[in-house]
Formats: structure tokens, sequence, C-alpha cells
């Protein structure tokens, strides 16, 4: 391969990069749909260039380097599409697609007529380079105006729009806007060689920037609600891999160098220039992991670690308190019946005092009253405090049964019918009650909240060989399909206002009593949510 051409092919992998994660994140979105054409479009630009450099036939690198041209001038409508799509400027599609149809027009008038659109290609010192004619100067200056247009709408909605919107989608934007300018104005020089001035062309340079600037967008500002957790070590991992390519780039030119400048391959001119490129390279991995450290996770790696640890503790508590919260609630109406008993009883007691009859049933009737507040109290303390499973024999119909009863208010002010079916309710597991319904709490909360207007919920239970299998399954919205792998998953989350460790903190309960849970879903259809006990 031409060592001119490895630079262009790191600028398109990158790209393709880039778009494939953002299609797979949503393949159904139209925002990340119209971005993925956008990063495809730039992979079809610098890949095509890569083999027109590394062509020694000159009509091989005219196909080439004709087609990445084409590629070129669909990567403007594509980012403009996005953009307007994006802020949601509906009166801006019109002009949208007049530009998709000028640029088809041009580049099917091309495509038919090569000699005034990309005659014959330029020879330079990098590779054959295409020359631009009468009909490319009108793509040029059309891909000008699109990429100009796109910017004003960016720094118009910047402009008018921090106090607007929430801070995210405005720091989402505000890096795009950025993106765009080191990407468009800087790669507008690669259209300089089209005209005869042998400068190497740069474009792959900014196309690598741009990726940098929209990646740090996903990973920190969760552009196009696209959540990656993404871990030290992969970051690390990609950043040596990037650096190491970049250096042997280096160490390919130079020698490239010193083979014209001394008019043979030295061996020794490669050995030395390898040696001062290794000693540089470690400190240079360093600057950039701080870089990184910094800017990407906000501290050094122990400390990202660290608080890392302190969040995922907090969010944890948060949700378990959450769940707290709800039980409490439900013991409210618990503990307010023994306490009309004992405040009816105290109200006579000074007046019959010396009524023995009186003495004997206060004592009897109270008594019980007193035990059965102390045990509500208890569990809530119980269920409060994280610690390892007690395990004992449980009657898992019981424990579900009380988790329903705790939750009757929430399912009358929701408007949701709840129902319990069990093939056989005497099946017993070896569990922890307390942990189990906060198991089940969890679960039953989701389901709440996807029903904002109501709906059914079914808790079924079924014996298969020696499992009970428990399903519970809601009419709610359901969550697609290609999102259902991530629901159990740290910190995932589809709520606005959600802290995504509930399934989590359900996923780590369960398998400490050596259970599995999964979950079936369709959007709009509901979703049930399978665990599976061994019985006893």
């Amino acid at each position: 391969m031409n060592v001119y051409a490895i630079p262009t092919l790191i600028g398109s992998l990158l790209a393709l990069a880039i778009a494939v994660i953002v299609l797979l994140n949503d393949p159904r979105s139209r925002v990340n749909i119209i971005f993925s054409l956008f990063g495809f479009s730039l992979f079809g630009w610098l890949f095509s260039f890569t083999l027109a450099y590394s062509s020694k036939e000159m009509w091989y690198a005219h196909f080439f380097g004709r087609l990445g041209c084409q590629f070129v001038d669909l990567a403007g409508p594509f980012f403009y599409h996005f953009i307007v799509t994006f802020l949601r400027l509906k009166k801006e599609m019109k002009w949208v697609y007049t530009v998709y149809f000028l640029v088809m027009g041009i580049l099917i008038l091309g495509g038919t007529t090569n000699a005034v659109f990309l005659p014959e290609p330029h020879h330079y010192y990098w590779g054959y380079y295409p020359k631009a004619g009468p009909l490319h100067h009108l793509a040029i200056i059309v891909h000008s105006l699109v990429m100009l247009r796109t910017i004003t709408l960016l720094y118009s909605f910047i402009k008018r729009g921090k106090h607007d919107v929430s801070r995210t989608y405005y720091n989402q934007m505000n890096l795009i806007f950025w993106a765009i300018w080191v990407l468009i104005f800087p790669g507008l020089t690669d259209y300089i060689p089209k005209y005869g001035i042998e400068i190497y062309p740069l474009g792959w340079a900014f196309v690598i920037a741009f990726c940098v600037i929209v990646g740090y967008a996903i990973v920190k500002h969760q552009l196009m609600d696209i959540r990656i957790v993404i871990r030290g070590t992969l970051i690390y991992s990609l950043l040596i891999g990037f650096i190491t390519a970049v250096f042997v780039v280096m160490i390919l030119m130079l020698e490239k160098y010193f083979q014209g400048f001394a008019g043979y391959r030295s061996l020794l001119a490669s050995m030395v220039t390898s040696f001062i490129i290794a000693l540089s390279f470690n400190p240079v991995k360093n600057k950039i992991q701080s870089f990184v450290d910094v800017y990407f996770f906000r501290g050094t790696a122990r400390e990202i670690v660290e608080e890392n640890i302190r969040l995922r503790q907090e969010l944890l508590k948060q949700d378990r308190m959450r769940a707290v919260a709800t039980l409490a609630a439900s013991m409210a109406h618990e503990i307010k019946n023994p306490l009309t008993v004992i405040k009816t009883f105290t109200e006579y007691l000074p007046e019959r005092s010396s009524d023995k009859g009186f003495i004997d049933k206060f004592s009897r009737l109270v008594r019980p009253q007193v035990e059965r507040i102390n045990y509500a109290l208890q569990q809530l303390l119980d269920f409060s405090k994280p610690s390892l499973p007690d395990l004992k024999e449980v009657r898992i119909y019981d424990v579900l049964n009380e988790t329903l009863d705790l939750l009757s208010s929430d399912f009358l002010k929701h408007r949701i019918n709840a129902a319990l079916n069990f093939t056989s309710e005497d099946v017993v597991i070896m569990a922890d009650p307390n942990q189990l319904k906060q198991v089940f709490l969890n679960l039953l909360l989701n389901s709440i909240d996807a029903m904002p207007g109501g709906g059914d919920i079914v808790v079924s239970g079924t014996i298969k060989d020696d499992l009970l299998e428990v399903c519970i399954q809601d009419t709610g919205e359901g969550i697609p399909k290609e999102k259902l792998g991530n629901i159990f998953q740290p910190f995932y989350t589809t709520k606005a206002t959600g802290t995504g460790l509930g399934l989590s903190v359900v996923r780590d309960i369960l398998s400490l009593h050596k259970a599995k849970i999964r979950a079936e879903s369709e959007e709009g259809k509901g979703m049930r949510v399978i665990i599976e006990f061994h019985k006893i």
C-alpha cells in the first residue's frame, strides 16, 4: 500500500466506526440514520482515495477518485439534513429536498460526462488525484453554500437557545458546531490539488478531529441519546492502538523521505528512526492518557475508580430508599389500625382503671397490637438495611401476596388491575423474604411507571421440573427489542428521571439466590419479566 494512503485509511475506518455506533444504537431513529449516512459518506470519500492513491493504473485511480468526490458531494446534503432534523426545523425540509435534487442531478450528469466533471487525474508525488472540470466547479459551490447554511442554522440555535433548551442538548449542538468548523473549512483545502497545485491533501486529519469531537459528545453528553458506559481500559487500549498507527505512518513516511534523500533504502536510517519514535512513545502516550483522564473522565484513573464506587453506592442507596419509601407508605395503613385500638382503650383507661374486666380486656387486646406495630417497623428496618441474604424456607406465594398488598393503594391511584395466579401456592424455596420483597417491589414499580394511563399486571407462578417460574407481565409501553439486552446493565435507563440501577440491583439480588432473570418485550405491547427459582 502507498504510504500516503495509510492516513486516509485510518480516517475512513474511524468515520465508519462512528457511523456504525450511531446506527446500531437505534436503527429506527431518523436522526441516527441520517447521521450514519453522513458518516458512511465520509468513509466512502476517504476509502476511495485510499484505493486511488495506492493504484498504479491511471484508469483505476480515476474511477476511485471520481467515486470519492461523489461521496464528498453527498456528505454536505446528509449533514444539512441531519442538523435540520436534529433541530426539528420542519420549514427547512423543503430546502433539504431541493439540495438533494440539485446534487443528485450534478452527480448523474457528471457520471455520464466525465470530461466536464472530473477529467483525467493529476499525478502527484503521493499518487493520482482528481482534476476539477467545469461541472465540478458547480458541485464545489453547492457544497460550500450547503455547509454555510448548515453552520448558520447551528449558530442561530446556539445564540438563542442557551436558556430555552436543556444544558445537555445545548452542549451537544455546541460541540457539533465546532466539529463542523473543524471538518468543513480546513477540509476545503482538499480542493486545491484539483487545480494543479501540488499540496498533499489533509482532509483525513480533519475527519479524524471531527470524529474525536463527535465521540466526545457521545461519551460526555449522550449525543443522539447514545449512552455508552466506557471503561478506562477500553479508552486506553484504543488510545495506544491509535498512537501506534500514527507512529507506524511516521516511520513509513520518514523511511520514504530518507530513501528519496539518500537515493536508496537505508536499513540504518529506518532503525534510527524507529528507535527515536520508540523512545517518545511512552511520554506521548502518558500525556494523552492524562488528557483523557482530565477532560473525558474528570480525574486521574484512581480518582475515577473511587468516584465511580461512591457514585454506585449512592445510587444503590437512592434506589433502595425509593423502595423503602413505598414500603413505608404502605405500612402507614398497617400501623394505623393498631394505633386506633390502642388510642380507644387509653381514652377510657383513667375512668375505668378499677374495672378488672376492662383491664383484662385491655391487656389481652393492646399487647398484640403493639407487637403488630413492632413487627411492621422491624420489617421496614430489615428491608432498608443492606445485608447478605438470610436464607430460609419461604413460600414465595406469600411474599408476592404481601408485596401486592403493600402496593394496593398505588394500583388504585394509577387505575391498575393486579392479579396473582399460581398453579401451586405451597411451593417453597430457600430465600431471604425481605430481599425478595425488594426484587418484586422494583419490578412492580417499573410496571406501574410503564402504565401512566392504567392497565393490567398479572403475576403468575408455574412449576417446570425442579424450577419455579415467576412471571410478571404488564400491558405498558414496552421496550424496543434492540434495547432489551441493556436493561439489566448498571446506569442504563429508558426513563427521564431513572438512575438505571433498579434492575441491576434486582439481578444482583437474584444471583445471590442462584436465580435467573430474563425479560421479553415489544414496544407498545407490554413487558414480561421471568424469574426462575430452584424449589425445594
